[in-house]
């Protein structure tokens, strides 16, 4: 068609000798672009008949002269020589095009693998750009940050304020320059089990800029070491059997032979019968490291302990030739059964004796040991514990004791470890406790002690025979703060408790003392006397609770306080005020702080949802509960529970949570016992709750028991002070996620900003995505 256009533009214009013809050839070599070669010879003819037509119809109207046709031939062949040459130009490009085309595929395939083997690796990565905000994270960065919905396009602070922190010290510290900073780069996982540590990468050479954030799991290495040492054990056992069993077989067959002699004294056939009685006991070792290598089933069978204990005794005094009075067995249950192997129990029990009294009591004589069974409180399950007096683990190994191979300078190293596999095995677990403990018989003992010596814990009775329990409680507050202190209840005397929480009290335990709850506050209390100074400076200036007046200053130093004791906390403020992020900072200081923060929201979750939520169920205990489910109190477990707004709370529902408050216990629906759960409870609310106490809105004995502490948040009209520092550092934040330069506050900027009636909040000066 545009060669025929341009035929009939030719003769309008006169012909060829116009010099229009040279227009054929734009799109003849136009078309030559686009088509193939034999299309492209094709739009050449045609071309070039047009041409010719042009000037042969001219010529029958006598108006064209004989030279004009020369012309429109040569013009002909240009328009076959353009085509072909332009045609193998034409033919590149279409295989460079189709090959940018298979590239972006092939770039895309990639993108996508690589996508997909980052989303799937077990190591933790995450990308943010110059703003803070994530721009790719992988399934293990999001486990460990704890909400894979938010993720991407998250800010980074949003996220992990810990990891914000980190990140922050990091640019100030290295300036770009990839070292970590000064600090220890470590956080604790959202599911408060683990210590991950962060390592930046900077993406480009622009500061600030994109950076990769690496997490690695600390404990990964302690696994791959664990492994390590796993397999050489599994060795060195394949070996035993030929090295060992041999020798021992012959003493055992010696020892056979000597005592069927009739010419052996009484007192040789005695010692005679230690030795094949040991001989016997290490071929049973042998047999047990074997089995436990080849990991087979242990031959399970259903003991009394009450039975088993008393024979395990007299074996073992008889074999070590060590004095019963120094080695006693005690039960408070005479009923008590298991199902385990018997003769790995034994050697579990045989080791945990032999380094008791080793390591514990042989160089004291008035040191003894002793053997104690019974069933924990209230679930029933049973224990079996070694006890001693004695120096206990030196702390640098108290961690690690049960490793193989690590021995602390004593022994293989294998006698506790290949114990607590055999413990594992049987489905039982081992603990250390570690404990040096000292007794004071009343009040003005415990004084004395607590003056001459150091201690992590004091666990005092509420009945004293010179004094009351609480006397000590004040005493230890005005004269020996840094020790926590816990008082022992009758059980059902919650207000007791409530006074010794109150007065500075640790924690309460309930009498009959629960095994299990004790060995937890134990631990909560050497974990807060562990860095607890370092740790609360860490979280009140990693948490941004900004603010420099007397009000703020007085807030800190109570965060500080209310953080050592595991006492419920109330904290009331206006909304907007950030009574979360106070709750926050208590669990940081405290010694929870490894476990979870979990944060409920009561007037967000519809009433009849409220009870599963809270305390989980059972599969099948309403329509719709097709599988167990934890509650969230029970996912608090070790950790903190929030209550935020607990003045939602309908009524039915604070009558249960009571319940858990006073005896730590709950009872998921449907569910016919009850199951103890260790959380600290803070609660906050944007109303006054004694009004409601007094309207019948809410239970006066949950106030009480709730409000042992009563934190309060101070509103921002409260402190306007501070409004200018909270400005200022608003317009550093908002500065560096836009890359701008920083904005100063002008001084009627700040007058106007304090002279404003801010509703109770800091939401009216905060900065919004």
């Amino acid at each position: 068609m545009d060669a025929i256009a341009l035929g009939l533009i030719l003769y309008a214009g006169g012909g060829v000798a116009s010099g229009l013809g040279i227009l054929l050839v734009l799109p003849v070599l136009a078309l030559t672009v686009l088509a193939d070669r034999r299309d492209a010879l094709l739009i050449a003819a045609v071309a070039a008949l047009a041409v010719l037509a042009q000037q042969m119809f001219s010529g029958f109207s006598g108006t064209t002269p004989a030279t004009d046709y020369t012309t429109a031939g040569l013009l002909g062949v240009l328009v076959f020589v353009v085509a072909l040459a332009t045609w193998p130009v034409a033919n590149r490009l279409r295989e460079s095009e189709a090959l940018v085309r298979r590239q972006e595929i092939d770039l895309a395939n990639l993108a996508q693998l690589s996508q997909y083997i980052v989303q799937h690796l077990r190591e933790s990565i995450l990308v943010i750009d110059a703003h803070d905000r994530i721009r790719l994270i992988n399934e293990s960065a999001a486990q460990i940050l704890g909400d894979e919905k938010a993720y991407p396009d998250a800010l980074i602070g949003e996220a992990c304020p810990r990891l914000l922190f980190l990140l922050e010290s990091w640019r100030q510290g290295s300036a770009g320059s990839g070292a970590l900073p000064a600090e220890d780069p470590t956080f604790v996982a959202a599911d408060g089990a683990r210590v991950i540590r962060a390592h930046f990468a900077p993406l480009g050479s622009t500061n600030p800029g994109p950076l990769l954030i690496f997490l690695e799991d600390t404990s990964l290495l302690g696994e791959k070491v664990q492994q390590s040492k796993l397999a050489a054990l599994g060795r060195l056992s394949a070996s035993i059997a030929h090295e060992i069993r041999n020798p021992v077989g012959a003493m055992s067959h010696a020892g056979q032979l000597l005592a069927e002699s009739p010419r052996l004294a009484e007192e040789d056939r005695r010692l005679t019968q230690i030795i094949r009685t040991n001989a016997d006991r290490v071929s049973g070792i042998i047999d047990n490291v074997q089995r436990h290598s080849r990991r087979e089933r242990p031959r399970l069978e259903r003991l009394s302990l009450s039975a088993w204990t008393e024979e395990f005794h007299a074996e073992f005094c008889e074999t070590m030739q060590w004095p019963r009075a120094r080695l006693t067995v005690g039960g408070a249950d005479s009923d008590v059964e298991v199902r385990v192997d018997p003769d790995q129990l034994r050697q579990i029990l045989w080791n945990l004796c032999d380094n008791a009294l080793k390591h514990a009591a042989q160089d004291d004589p008035d040191h003894s040991v002793e053997i104690r069974y019974g069933r924990m409180v209230p679930n029933a399950r049973p224990f079996l514990e070694v006890a001693d007096r004695g120096p206990g683990v030196a702390p640098e190994h108290a961690e690690r004791i049960f490793e193989p191979f690590y021995s602390g300078g004593r022994g293989t190293g294998l006698g506790l470890f290949l114990a607590r596999e055999l413990a594992q095995t049987n489905g039982a677990t081992l603990l250390c406790m570690n404990l040096t403990t000292r007794t004071a018989s009343d009040l003005n003992g415990a004084r004395r002690l607590l003056k001459a010596e150091r201690f992590d814990l004091c666990l005092t009775d509420m009945r004293l025979p010179d004094g009351d329990g609480l006397d000590l409680v004040a005493w230890i507050q005005e004269n020996k703060a840094s020790v926590p202190v816990a008082v022992i209840t009758a059980h059902g005397n919650v207000e007791s408790a409530v006074r010794a929480l109150k007065l500075g009290a640790f924690d309460f335990v309930s009498k009959p003392l629960d095994l299990g709850v004790l060995r937890k506050l134990v631990g909560s209390a050497i974990r807060l006397r562990a860095g607890a100074d370092e740790r609360t400076a860490a979280s009140l200036q990693g948490a941004r609770l900004l603010g420099s007046s007397t009000v703020m200053e007085q807030l800190r130093d109570m965060i500080a306080r209310v953080a050592r004791s595991q006492a419920p906390v109330h904290i009331y403020g206006e909304s907007g005020t950030g009574k979360e992020l106070v709750a926050r900072m208590i669990h940081e200081c405290g010694a929870r702080h490894e476990g979870p923060f979990v944060a409920v929201n009561c007037g967000a979750i519809p009433t009849e949802l409220m009870e599963s939520e809270l305390f989980g169920h059972k599969r099948g205990s309403f329509t719709g509960a097709v599988a167990d489910k934890k509650g969230l109190i029970q996912s608090a477990e070790g950790g903190t529970l929030f209550l935020d707004e607990v003045a939602d709370l309908p009524l039915h529902m604070q009558v249960k949570l009571l319940r858990v408050v006073q005896e730590k216990t709950v009872r998921p629906v449907g569910e016919a016992r009850e199951e103890t759960v260790d959380v600290r409870i803070l609660s906050a609310t944007h109303r006054n709750l004694a009004d409601l106490v007094a309207q019948g809105r809410f239970r006066e004995d949950l106030f009480y028991r709730i409000n042992v502490i009563e934190l309060h948040v101070p509103a921002l009209r409260e402190r306007r002070g501070d409004i200018a520092e909270i400005a200022e550092a608003i317009l550093l934040r908002l500065a560096r996620r836009t890359n701008a330069a920083p904005t100063a506050l002008s001084a009627d900027a700040v007058r106007t900003l304090q002279s404003y009636p801010f509703p109770g909040t800091g939401e009216g000066i905060r900065p919004h995505p």
